[in-house]
């Protein structure tokens, strides 16, 4: 007889194995994102039907942060977003061409402006969330620097702050500028931001195209991750597919169809960040976003406007450059704008390399000095 009444050559129960557990749990992380994309395909729906700019991210984007303040059984689709960041990525490098790259001589006063602009806005939401806000250092810090969700998220973590804070601090800022920079430009320039573009352009050889266009997505993301690129699956097939358009290989977009796709599930993605807040955290992270809103988007458009005559780029353009939201959500607005998309790229690309690179240098030489005087 064993301990607990089993006997010799009774075969023991064993409980379930870890694996089955964590497969248990994958599953029901891949059925509650596969829920929210279809939450987040209804709200862009609703949106492309009453005719409201930006539907399908701005929809996507809305409804599912309902539904996970709702406590509704969705899941982040970060799981599932990596192959659509690659249509996306495939897509906006589909916007450089070789005329495209001979104007980018007179880019680079917008590059230097994107820079001030950083440093400025970093520094006025830093002050804000330590003195205000009364955030601890890392949290403040990686709170404000803009330049990808993801990244900072996990660069603050490691530097000992709330992870939960700061992807709720860069989330509600992109939120607010999601809602807000189309709703303006439409008021002020009349741009619709309704259309999904760029359409498929397929010539005669349209196997050659697809092939190219394939090609630049599933060998530009491996190839990202080896140079370690911040968000691979993103920068790897843009810059690939920019090769290829630069080049004059092809001039095919992927289609609009694909397109809303990605911009469904970058919404719902959005909207996965609030999964599982408090809604009292939700509401003091979104109060801190709406005061830091209206001043760090009126230094933008002071920094925009002397830029925009010295660059010879139209100032909303600029505008979308230099506004502290995400690569891909900027990138999004200025194609729903049909605005020029690689200026907006090059110039939030170049601030997830800047952000990516030396951001934790940064807070490491700069910040511990006023960490003891919040």
């Amino acid at each position: 007889m064993l301990a607990g009444g089993t006997t010799v050559g009774q075969p023991i129960a064993r409980r379930p194995s870890i694996t089955l557990r964590r497969t248990e749990v994958k599953m029901s992380k891949l059925a509650g994102a596969v829920f929210a994309i279809v939450v987040g395909g209804i709200g862009g729906a609703c949106f492309y039907f009453l005719g409201l700019p930006l539907p399908w991210m701005m929809g996507s984007m809305i409804l599912c942060i309902a539904a996970a303040l709702s406590r509704l059984p969705i899941s982040s689709p970060r799981i599932i977003r990596p192959p659509f960041a690659v249509i996306l990525g495939v897509t906006l490098g589909s916007t450089f061409n070789y005329e495209v790259i001979t104007a980018a001589a007179h880019w680079g006063s917008v590059f230097v402006a994107m820079i001030i602009f950083t440093v400025i806005s970093t520094t006025l939401s830093y002050v804000y969330l330590r003195r205000i806000g009364k955030y601890d250092a890392p949290t403040a810090y990686y709170a404000s620097v803009p330049g990808g969700i993801y990244d900072l998220t996990a660069l603050g973590g490691e530097a000992g702050g709330d992870e939960r804070r700061i992807a709720l601090a860069q989330s509600t800022r992109i939120v607010l500028l999601v809602l807000f920079v189309p709703l303006l430009f439409r008021s002020i320039y009349g741009l619709s931001g309704g259309a999904v573009a760029p359409l498929s352009i397929l010539s005669e050889n349209w196997l050659v195209d697809v092939g190219l266009l394939v090609a630049a997505g599933v060998l530009g993301w491996p190839l990202a991750r080896l140079i370690r690129l911040p968000n691979p699956p993103l920068m790897g097939p843009l810059l690939l597919s920019a090769a290829i358009h630069v080049g004059g290989l092809t001039q095919a977009a992927p289609p609009a169809v694909l397109v809303a796709a990605a911009q469904i599930v970058i919404g719902a993605s959005i909207g996965g960040q609030f999964i599982g807040t408090a809604p009292g955290l939700v509401l003091s992270s979104m109060r801190h976003a709406l005061v830091l809103f209206a001043p760090v988007m009126i230094v933008c458009a002071l920094i925009a406007w002397p830029t925009a005559a010295l660059s010879s780029v139209d100032l909303p353009i600029v505008i979308l450059a230099l506004a502290p939201g995400g690569m891909s959500e900027m990138s999004l607005i200025a194609l729903a704008l049909h605005a020029e998309v690689a200026v907006v790229s090059a110039n939030q690309m170049l601030r997830m390399l800047c952000a990516h690179l030396f951001a934790s240098t940064i807070f490491r030489r700069l910040v511990p000095r006023a960490a003891n005087n919040p």
